[in-house]
Parts: C-alpha cells; sequence; structure tokens
C-alpha cells in the first residue's frame, strides 16, 4: 500500500511517496525522477534507518526550484519523519558518505570534514552521535594526530615522495601532466619543512580536491568512513521553519508539473507546526 505527499519549506518541494508492507514503511524522498532520501521503518518503533542520502540536480520537484540543497533535503525528511511517525527517537545510519574529484576520485568525507572541522558533515549539521562512542573517538585522535604532524621532509623530498608516481597513477594525458605540474608549483611556493599536514592541505582549501585527494588518501585514509551514528529526532525541534504537506494522487511522470504547483498554491493549507530555535551553525564548502 502506497501513499504520497508534497512536503514544502521556505526554499523547495519535495515528493514522497511511502511504501507500507505489513508492519514495514519504506519513505522515499526526491522528486518524480530522482528519489534522493530512503528511510525504512517499522510501527511503534523508536529507530528508523536512513539507507540512502544522494545530491542530485532532480532531488527537488519543480523546476523554478534553484535552492536544491543536500542539508535542506535531509532536514525536510527529518521533519517530516517526526510528524509522520510519532514514536520515533533516532535515526541510524552508515556514514558511507565521500567527495568525488575532477578526476572521477573519491574522498571519504567524514575524514576530509573532521580533518578541517574536527566533525563529520553529519555531526557539523545534523549534531550526529556516535553509535561506538569509543571507537569514533579512538579514530579522530589518530586523524588529529596525523594532521597535526609536522612533515620534517625537505621541499623536493616531499614532492619525490608523494607526487613522483602521481602521472603513473593517474595516467600520462595532458590534463593530467598539468594537474601535476600545477601542484608542485604551487608545493614549491608554499610548502615549508616542518609545517603540518593540516597546513599543507590549507594550501589547497578553495580549490577541487583532485589537488590533494593523492596525498590525502596516503596519509589520512578512511578511518571514518562506514562507522556508524544516530541522529536524535528532536533536533528537528530546534529550526525555525515552516514546513506544509500535502496528501496528492501518486505523480505520473508526464503530468503537468506546473499546474500542480499551482494547485498546491492555491490549496496549501495543512500545514505542520512551526519549530522553534536554531541550530544551522555552519556550512560545508565542497
Amino acid at each position: 500500500m502506497d501513499s504520497y505527499y508534497i512536503i514544502k519549506n521556505e526554499l523547495n518541494k519535495y515528493y514522497v511517496n511511502i511504501h507500507k508492507n505489513k508492519n514495514k514503511y519504506n519513505i522515499l524522498v526526491g522528486g518524480i525522477k530522482k528519489k534522493c532520501v530512503n528511510f525504512t521503518m517499522y510501527n511503534d518503533d523508536e529507530i528508523g534507518v536512513l539507507e540512502l542520502l544522494e545530491n542530485d540536480s532532480r532531488c527537488f520537484l519543480f523546476q523554478d526550484t534553484n535552492n536544491s540543497d543536500i542539508i535542506d533535503l535531509l532536514r525536510t525528511s527529518l521533519y517530516f519523519m517526526y510528524v509522520k511517525f510519532p514514536t520515533l527517537k533516532y535515526i541510524e545510519f552508515s556514514d558511507t558518505s565521500f567527495i568525488t574529484c575532477k578526476n572521477n576520485k573519491r574522498m571519504s568525507l567524514p575524514d576530509l570534514m573532521t580533518v578541517k572541522y574536527d566533525e563529520t558533515w553529519y555531526e557539523y549539521h545534523f549534531n550526529a552521535i556516535p553509535y561506538d562512542n569509543e571507537d569514533i573517538l579512538f579514530q579522530k585522535s589518530r586523524i588529529k594526530e596525523l594532521k597535526n604532524k609536522k612533515i620534517e621532509l625537505s621541499t623536493e623530498e616531499f614532492i619525490n615522495k608523494h607526487y613522483a608516481t602521481y602521472r603513473l597513477k593517474n595516467g600520462n594525458t595532458n590534463k593530467n601532466i598539468k594537474i601535476k605540474k600545477h601542484i608542485i608549483e604551487k608545493t614549491k611556493e608554499k610548502y615549508k619543512q616542518n609545517i603540518t599536514f593540516k597546513e599543507y592541505l590549507d594550501i589547497f582549501i578553495d580549490e577541487d580536491c583532485i589537488y590533494y585527494e593523492n596525498i590525502f588518501n596516503n596519509i589520512i585514509g578512511q578511518k571514518l568512513q562506514n562507522t556508524k551514528w544516530l541522529i536524535n529526532i528532536n533536533i528537528i525541534k530546534k529550526y525555525n521553519v515552516t514546513l506544509t504537506m500535502t496528501k496528492i494522487d501518486k505523480i505520473q511522470q508526464n503530468d503537468d508539473l506546473n499546474k500542480l504547483s499551482k494547485n498546491l498554491r492555491r490549496n496549501n493549507k495543512n500545514k505542520l507546526a512551526k519549530l522553534g530555535g536554531c541550530l544551522y551553525h555552519g556550512y560545508y564548502k565542497e
């Protein structure tokens, strides 16, 4: 049995499909062609599971919306879960998040965020708490130790160790030769013996991760990738956002979405509670 909703806040509108099979719910949130959030939930359970969170321009419903934002997407989805499932207290998930560099190589987002800000993306934006606090503290202590460790190599030694094989690993193309040349030139300009890894990373902080993924993966790696976390659902009470929810029939891909949008604006009276306060304490640049 399926039910369908459109949820809307000040920025975006999303399409929600709830599929119920006996006592299990599968909740999909996103656009018509792309569902970017997936929760599973059992009747009267206190813990739901975030199975998927994906960032894509097709995650929002109407094409006249230009504010697609993965933080807004998850925050709005959590609102919906909070209202639809009164027994829900926590959302459980494994942090498998990553960023993709221009050379299509991936970097572990929880590790990169911890190097930059001492918190993972989910901690930074949603106050996520570790499922196994002892293990997370240990891994974070290792990351802190590595990022603050002084690099005692000379400039030439440093380049030879970390970038001599760059072209071999990434292919002998003009593009990769140009990237390697840029890295080496900037390293020669900014690198100083006995700087920390974090200080070296800051040299490329405003550039694509293609310029530092090689050394990052060599030194830091994926210590926090696939770790388990919890989000306390009551966190949404601290946001100051009005959310509206409208139950609808299933939207077909060839439906007139502009007409539907006008009807929703005209009839959008089913407002959820306005939630007070504000937790939004930063943003992620990547």
